[in-house]
């Protein structure tokens, strides 16, 4: 099939707007409170720039293969990490890839059925659900806690009418693609810019209080406030699937800097004014506190529509870019491709819905896979993809909800055709002691050609018979006059233009030591805060988190790990 770039420059500032926002906004107040506004804040804009950096060393990388030079081709994340790692470190990114965009799914689903069913309460003064655990039946409330996300509370398990209702909803637009998706997107940007602007108006009629937010509170829930602040950057991934079907005239550089410059300013002003206008306990979140009767009665209502306005539609774009990587990477066909990405991340929500498990889940998925994914992973793949003397190019396949048999076909046909260009390649190479830049054994369906090094600055020609997958400018689609054809820059594309390549490898040297320390030092706290609060259970005073570790490393003390130690604690999100 044809792929299509229709992606414009206002659809491309909503789309990564809204997959840089997200469950971790309303979960900034929380942040801030927990952890202090010095902290919270160093780390939101310090994390902002090594994603900024990251994601322009990814698209950079993705320049490095054949065909792809100025974005011609379609190469998606996971195609980068098959050709550039081991076929083991392949299999990890895979599985930190799948783990980490479900558990962004997850969340939003888990946060706007939740909100919904609080909808349901307010608009009717009651709310049921199917129980399943520990009985069941239907099982109906007529008033919300306040210290729990859940109006069922977390004692049992249940299947809600605003699950049901969501799960209508939003599956069928995840079979969609992701031009199909922008107006959905364009129509939640601005419903986001209204939603934070009302909020903020309440803010401050129900009067700010700065002794509730501390400068630093790092004895009290440093580690999770950490890894909430980090789950915010979860969408560094994304950014390929974007590039790839951006219209040509959309910038890089402009969109990518002012997209994430707003976010971070949007999560800065919500986490020092949200922090100050309420008090967090239990890790219940903003939505839950706008929700209140004391509030102005439309704020309960925009309350109630942030979810399904703001949350709702990140849902399927999520699923799409996980579909484009799996059909892309050939691990399975479409129909399996479709129900690990649309299909599963609501049979996990189904099982998570009681009580605080969103806290959870944002709070470890944060911690243990947000900066590998979207940190250190992308400027991996920068560094080799530069060291490398050739790069690869994988034969691309289409991306679409399902082709004709036809089209199938024709597909199959031309992947045959480069592999079997590619063997012969790969001998020529080999009778003549030559080495490409990616090994080959385990991945029969990439065509490697050598790269641009400094001692061969331009690279060999393709094989024949090899045709790109797309050309940038379509024949029916004219440039128009006095535009360049490609808008970034003559010379492929350059995350830092300014410095030279060995600057550059320092700079992704220094992303990858600063955000990996952060990592290990949310890390610290957050075990820590599990051994204080076993102690507590266990009716031993907390230690200090320092001591607290020391024990932790004896191997006579047991620490055990689990959501109900988590949730009598408090989990933040």
């Amino acid at each position: 099939g044809a792929m299509h770039r229709t992606i414009s420059p206002l659809s491309s500032y909503a789309l990564l707007l809204n997959n840089i926002t997200g469950p971790g906004l309303v979960a900034m107040c929380v942040a801030y409170q927990h952890g202090g506004w010095f902290p919270a804040t160093s780390l939101l804009f310090g994390a902002a720039v090594g994603a900024l950096l990251s994601a322009g060393f990814l698209v950079e990388t993705m320049t490095r293969f054949h065909g792809n030079e100025h974005f011609e081709g379609r190469v998606e994340f996971m195609e980068m990490a098959r050709a550039l790692f081991p076929r083991w470190g392949y299999y990890i990114v895979f599985i930190l890839f799948l783990f980490n965009i479900t558990t962004s799914n997850v969340s939003a689903i888990l946060e706007s059925a939740q909100t919904l069913d609080q909808t349901i309460l307010m608009i009717f003064g009651q709310v049921c659900a199917l129980e399943l655990s520990p009985d069941f039946g239907v099982v109906c409330v007529t008033e919300s806690s306040m210290d729990v996300d859940s109006v069922f509370g977390d004692n049992i398990e249940y299947v809600s009418g605003g699950f049901v209702a969501l799960a209508i909803i939003s599956i069928p637009i995840g079979f969609w693609n992701l031009e199909e998706n922008m107006i959905i997107q364009m129509f939640s940007f601005i419903a986001l810019c209204v939603l934070l602007a009302e909020f903020c108006i309440q803010f401050f009629h129900n009067g700010l209080h700065p002794e509730y937010l501390p400068v630093s509170r790092l004895n009290n829930g440093a580690g999770a406030t950490l890894g909430s602040i980090l789950f915010n950057f979860a969408f560094v991934v994304t950014v390929p699937s974007w590039v790839n079907e951006k219209r040509k005239d959309v910038r890089i550089h402009e969109t990518l800097s002012s997209t994430i410059s707003t976010g971070t300013l949007m999560f800065a002003l919500m986490g020092c004014v949200g922090a100050m206008a309420y008090q967090f306990p239990n890790g219940a979140d903003l939505l839950t506190k706008l929700s209140m009767p004391s509030q102005w009665f439309v704020t309960r209502v925009l309350a109630q529509l942030f979810p399904p306005l703001v949350l709702v539609p990140g849902i399927p774009i999520l699923s799409i870019i996980v579909r484009y990587n799996l059909l892309e990477n050939r691990v399975c066909g479409p129909f399996n491709a479709n129900m690990i990405a649309v299909v599963l991340p609501w049979l996990i929500a189904f099982l998570t819905m009681s009580g605080n498990k969103l806290n959870i889940i944002l709070n470890w998925s944060g911690l243990l896979t947000v900066v590998p994914l979207n940190f250190l992973i992308p400027c991996a793949m920068y560094l080799i993809s530069r060291e490398s003397k050739g790069v690869c190019k994988m034969t691309s396949i289409t991306t679409t909800r399902g082709d004709s048999k036809e089209d199938s076909a024709a597909a199959a046909a031309a992947a045959a055709k480069e592999k079997q260009a590619a063997k012969m390649k790969l001998r020529r190479r080999d009778s003549k002691g030559e080495s490409g830049g990616c090994s080959v054994a385990w991945r029969s369906s990439q065509i490697c050609y050598y790269g641009s090094t400094e001692q061969d600055p331009s690279p060999s020609p393709p094989p024949q018979g090899y045709r790109h997958q797309q050309k940038l400018v379509n024949k029916e689609e004219e440039v128009e006059e006095g535009e360049d054809e490609f808008p970034d820059a003559a010379a492929p594309f350059r995350v830092l233009p300014c410095l030279s390549r060995e600057q550059s490898h320092t700079v992704a040297w220094v992303v990858i030591i600063a955000v990996s320390l952060i990592n290990c030092t949310a890390i610290f706290f957050a075990v820590s805060e599990l051994i204080m609060t076993q102690d507590t259970q266990d009716g031993i005073p907390p230690p200090p988190p320092v001591e607290g570790i020391l024990e932790a490393l004896n191997p006579s003390r047991s620490v055990y790990v689990n959501s109900t130690m988590l949730s009598g604690h408090g989990a933040h999100s």
